[in-house]
């Protein structure tokens, strides 16, 4: 797969020498294929006659070699397939081995390829299709099984799309506006991939080594049960400007990567996405994706993964999401979807692996109740693995537990190694406002949790009979503010003010080997609050600047000092209060 993956690279980022002929080629819907298809005067009429005229590079000039020829197409008006071979019978065009010459498709006058669907919009939340005039639309299995996509490109096959609409394809299997498959790559320079419909990738589904290079233009308005604006089988993805918004499914609005696909955005926005169940804005299956540069997640929803979801069991090694750089922000998950098993993840639900070593993730929320509302950041799921190295979790805000992170069952944390860029910072959640850890693990080496807040108890950090080791860096500024913190939804929540760095719920523990837990403020433990059957065990480090009461100790808890240095009181009661 790398092999395959830098070839692509080189290939379709080669440049092309100043002063290179181009060779023009024009289609209309007014044309006939008899032409010489040189000129707006004598067009061709179908696609099919102009790609292959590009591809044998008819009426070049003699002296120029085919490799170095700027080979394009231009298409006046919207075509609508009349004329054109049956070549793939699922779609009404369809380019295949057209060569090693890259081909360029460029959009005059209104252009537009279009399929046999009809003109629709998504409207409300879950979003609904709507004809353009306001009428509702339902696309039943008659209309997947008698329509066609609009293009398809395969085999050997390089094209170019600029300035022209890809719209109303309507199929019941892959692609309804685009399908790109056996190793064909597409660049899409600009223009609109909308209003298409399948069951895998609404507006684009890439397979089998196909590439699809987003580097500007939109793919808005699409819907599919997988991927609604584009989706990738074993097939590659790179994103450097555009925007993918506005899309439907039910996994994975706006993308869908799965099975050894990968990823790379380094720019462009995915944003006003939405998904039923999962990932309102990307999923990530068994494939790789990494976040850098200027790419922006934004403002998607689903009732899990507002912005991104991910998930591995492990069948193909080296997969999973890194973030190196860009933004997931203002993403939301919602109300419980069924499962038995907690919702949440406003930002990003990791089922897989996740590492993070830059870039922001901010204001995202996780709303609900009972089995919706955690980890207004990042969701980590059962048995899942998160390296925090860089970057900022930060704003995020959860109705339940873990503003920034919620740690699910036997997960494992390592925040943060050799860098103190990494900052927890300024969430808000009624239990751990930094981080909730429940039955996990959390090693804290360096870097920040600092000034997040929390309405019952851990300001920085609840442990619900989970460990929590810090070696190093600062817990600082976090505050449990009881009675005064107030949700989303305008409701006050009550609450014991307990731990304003860290609280240690039953079986709970943290053991501080260094570090610092310092100007932390609640009503009982602004330190750290060690409940009943919560452990405390300090061997280094240092707790400093408390308001009041720095550590205090359910008499059903344990405390345990060898080591470190605490300014204040430790507070044992003899009684429960």
């Amino acid at each position: 797969m790398k092999a395959l993956f830098v070839v692509l690279l080189f290939a379709c980022f080669r440049v092309i020498p100043a002063g290179t002929a181009e060779l023009r080629y024009f289609v209309s819907p007014r044309g006939r294929d008899s032409n010489n298809g040189l000129s707006e005067t004598s067009p061709f009429k179908t696609l099919a006659r102009a790609v292959k005229a590009a591809s044998a590079a008819e009426n070049a000039p003699p002296a120029e070699e085919d490799d170095s020829l700027i080979r394009t197409i231009i298409i006046l008006g919207a075509l609508e397939g009349k004329g054109e071979p049956l070549i793939d019978e699922a779609s009404v065009f369809c380019i295949q081995d057209s060569g090693p010459a890259e081909i360029t498709i460029r959009g005059r006058n209104g252009a537009k390829l279009l399929g046999s669907g009809r003109d629709f919009v998504l409207t409300g939340s879950p979003p609904e299709l709507q004809t353009a005039d306001e009428k509702p639309l339902e696309l039943d299995s008659g209309d997947y099984r008698k329509g066609k996509r609009v293009i398809s490109v395969l085999g050997n096959s390089r094209i170019r799309f600029a300035d022209i609409e890809i719209s109303r394809g309507i199929t019941e299997n892959y692609g309804g506006g685009l399908l790109v498959a056996g190793g064909a790559s597409v660049i899409m320079e600009s223009g609109v991939i909308r209003s298409n419909a399948s069951t895998w990738g609404g507006g684009v589904f890439v397979i089998d080594y196909g590439s699809f290079i987003l580097r500007g233009g939109s793919i808005s308005g699409n819907t599919a049960s997988i991927g609604g604006g584009a989706a990738f089988l074993r097939g590659i993805c790179l994103m450097d400007e555009g925007d993918i918004t506005g899309n439907a499914g039910v996994h994975g609005g706006g993308l869908w990567a799965g099975y050894g696909s990968a990823a790379v955005f380094t720019g462009g926005e995915i944003a006003g996405n939405e998904a039923s169940d999962y990932g309102g804005g990307i999923v990530v299956y068994e494939a790789s994706l990494t976040l850098a540069g200027n790419s922006l997640v934004r403002n998607n929803k689903a009732p899990r993964g507002g912005g991104l979801f991910i998930l591995h069991k492990g069948f193909l090694p080296g997969q999973g999401v890194t973030m190196n750089g860009g933004v997931i922000e203002d993403n939301e998950t919602g109300a419980y979807n069924g499962g038995g098993s907690y919702n949440g993840g406003g930002g990003l639900y990791s089922d897989g692996v996740f590492a993070m070593h830059g870039g922001v993730i901010r204001r995202n929320r996780a709303l609900g109740d009972y089995y919706a509302g955690y980890g207004g950041g990042i969701f980590i799921g059962r048995g899942k693995s998160f390296f925090f190295s860089g970057g900022s979790i930060e704003e995020n805000y959860a109705e339940q537990d873990g503003g920034g992170i919620y740690a699910d069952e036997k997960s494992e944390m390592l925040a943060v190694k050799r860098t103190y860029t990494a900052g927890i910072v300024k969430n808000r959640a009624a239990f751990g406002g930094g981080i909730y850890i429940r039955r996990a693990l959390l090693i804290l080496q360096e870097g920040s949790i600092a000034e997040n807040r929390a309405g019952y108890a851990g300001g920085g950090v609840y442990v619900d009979g989970g460990t929590l080791e810090m070696r190093g860096g600062e817990i600082s500024g976090n505050v449990v503010e009881g009675a005064r913190v107030m949700t989303d939804r305008g409701e006050v929540r009550h609450g014991g003010r307990q731990g304003g760095g860290v609280a240690l719920g039953r079986r709970g523990v943290f053991r501080l080997y260094g570090g610092t837990l310092k100007g932390n403020v609640a009503g009982l433990g602004d330190a750290v609050m060690a409940g009943s059957g919560g452990v405390f065990e300090m061997s280094g480090g240092e707790i400093r600047d408390s308001e009041k009461q720095p550590v205090v100790v359910d008499p059903e808890g344990r405390f345990e000092q060898t080591g470190g240095s605490i300014e204040g009181d430790v507070i044992r009661p003899v009684n429960k209060w």
